[in-house]
């Protein structure tokens, strides 16, 4: 969790470009053409699952669609109005808006600008603190608060609204968001009675609890050790959507099915991630710390996505949860959707990897080398430092607006470096070195325009590109395609790592923010070679045929 331009996550990631709050309405004559979008089906196969976990999944379905609604309140209360009068009007124009509502989950397109009239013309922080205020006016109600009570109004399920005689008030999530949240709990109850597997049955039963009462521990415990065919991601997980102050956390919902055979191929990978801890290519006091039990990790195909997973897109994978205490007691669960990154592998990978890479590199690039890309970033979230040295602070709070994009290069250094130690060490297979880099490349290349709406992936990515371009790891033949040096680029992958990775560490703000600075452009060179590929092709917007014959959305 945040993939197109819009999103990371979730490559997890995948949310809605976020941008400062702008009060003003955009005059009907500056409103730009809607988003080109292509719809495209995403289908799974659950003929094989028994009939009781079958007959679960409607219901599953249904608490889903309930995290897409709560998750565009979040993003913009208006949304919802905005989609009943395009229901209402039944015309061609409506209908192609209404798409383009859902997909985005709010009136704004990739680039953060409003494709319908009468919003406000770029998007706004979103639900979680008062409308018509800004970020001073919140610090400087923070800072009269008690030490507890700053606390309390930082804390990732609460939001802060307008209270009486005009203070501001923190309320909780589950009583802010009340009816959505009761209806959801309600449809995970009927779930937890249908299903005979025992893991999903505990699950779903403590997910519906965690969602009244705002404690999801142990239900992120139990979301870890989910062992069925199905997998279920839901609730409030991810913090990019808040420009402000990098903590409040949005819904979303993924539901899938394991993909088993695929899960089988990359498990092993999962006993060596103590080993690949002890052995960071960092100094010895941010290495070797005690991880948690084996971390599952899932090849999935997805049946729906809602709220921050399908915002802009389609998210192509997740590394949950993020609670530390949920990582230092039973680790993280890493999933990756499958069928959605072959979508993108057939319709805006392999092209580009076609016009861009050079002929030797864009031979041995297959689809199983994206894959693996995404796996490996998910997967290796849980290495190197995650607290600020010497304290129990999390380096993503020391780190403020940028924490998320910290922790999105932290992983990405580190899965590159790390699949050059696991074929070196005979953990996979050789043949895999020829093509690693190409399958980060071209997925860095495709997310390079995201960073102008904010997405950590596209930032991170954005950032690792450079410093192998400037390092000259990865350069511009005098045929305008990239070439790869394997060995300069596993040299710089370390240097970048020991260059970044300790100010991180430290909680250093200010050096983490110049090197943000340095390294996310766009550059002439980047500019120069996604020119090969041609006009941008239009967004995918993913129709998920199995999940509307399951469970029908409410009209």
């Amino acid at each position: 969790m945040k993939s197109n331009p819009c999103l990371p996550k979730r490559l997890r990631t995948v949310p809605v470009c976020v941008l400062l709050c702008v009060a003003a309405t955009a005059p009907a004559a500056e409103i730009p053409a809607l988003p080109a979008l292509k719809p495209v089906a995403v289908e799974a196969d659950i003929t094989t699952l028994p009939a009781s976990e079958q007959a679960a999944l409607v219901p599953i379905i249904r608490a889903a669609r309930q995290m897409d609604a709560l998750y565009m309140r979040q993003v913009w209360p208006g949304t919802r109005a905005l989609i009943r009068d395009r229901q209402a009007a039944q015309t061609s124009v409506a209908e192609a808006e209404l798409a383009a509502l859902n997909f985005f989950k709010g009136p704004w397109g990739p680039a953060g600008a409003a494709f319908i009239a009468g919003v406000p013309p770029e998007q706004p922080v979103g639900d979680y603190y008062p409308s018509g205020t800004t970020k001073h006016d919140i610090e400087a109600w923070l800072a009269t608060l008690s030490e507890p009570d700053r606390k309390r109004a930082l804390e990732s399920f609460t939001v802060i609204e307008h209270g009486q005689n005009g203070q501001f008030e923190v309320v909780p999530y589950a009583r802010h968001y009340k009816d959505g949240l009761t209806a959801a709990a309600a449809a995970l109850g009927e779930a937890a009675a249908l299903t005979h597997e025992p893991t999903l049955r505990n699950y779903l039963a403590m997910r519906a609890r965690a969602l009244l009462d705002d404690d999801f521990y142990a239900s992120d415990v139990a979301f870890v050790g989910l062992k069925g065919p199905i997998d279920v991601v839901l609730g409030p997980y991810e913090v990019d959507d808040d420009a402000w102050f990098g903590v409040k956390t949005a819904y979303e919902a993924s539901i899938a099915v394991v993909n088993k055979p695929a899960t089988d191929r990359v498990s092993q990978i999962a006993a060596r991630l103590q080993e690949l801890e002890d052995h960071l290519p960092l100094s010895s006091e941010l290495r070797g710390r005690k991880l948690a039990a084996l971390s599952p990790i899932v090849i999935l195909e997805v049946i729906y996505h809602g709220g921050l997973s399908g915002a802009g897109g389609a998210a192509a994978g997740y590394g949950l949860p993020n609670d530390l205490h949920v990582l230092d007691a039973v680790g993280a669960r890493t999933g990756t959707y499958s069928n959605i990154l072959k979508l993108r592998y057939d319709s805006i990978f392999r092209p580009l990897a076609d016009a861009v890479l050079s002929e030797q590199d864009r031979s041995t690039l297959r689809f199983e080398d994206v894959r693996d890309a995404v796996v490996f970033v998910r997967m290796f979230d849980s290495l190197g430092p995650q607290l600020v040295t010497g304290t129990k602070q999390p380096i993503t709070e020391a780190l403020g607006e940028n924490g998320s994009v910290a922790t999105q290069i932290r992983s990405m250094l580190l899965s590159l470096w790390g699949h050059r130690y696991l074929i070196e060490h005979g953990y996979l297979d050789r043949r895999e070195a020829a093509s690693r880099y190409s399958g980060f490349l071209i997925e860095a290349l495709a997310r390079v325009h995201g960073i102008q709406g904010g997405s950590p992936a596209a930032r991170g990515s954005t950032y690792v590109l450079n410093h192998l371009l400037e390092s000259g790891a990865i350069s511009v033949g005098a045929d305008g395609r990239l070439k790869i040096d394997r060995a300069a680029a596993d040299a710089d992958v370390e240097r970048a790592a020991m260059e970044f990775i300790p100010p991180m560490s430290k909680g250093d703000a200010a050096a983490v923010n110049t090197l943000l600075r340095h390294y996310v452009v766009v550059t002439p060179e980047i500019r120069a070679v996604l020119a090969r590929r041609g006009p941008t092709p239009a967004l995918q917007r993913p129709v998920y045929s199995t999940a509307d014959r399951l469970s029908p959305p409410a009209p």
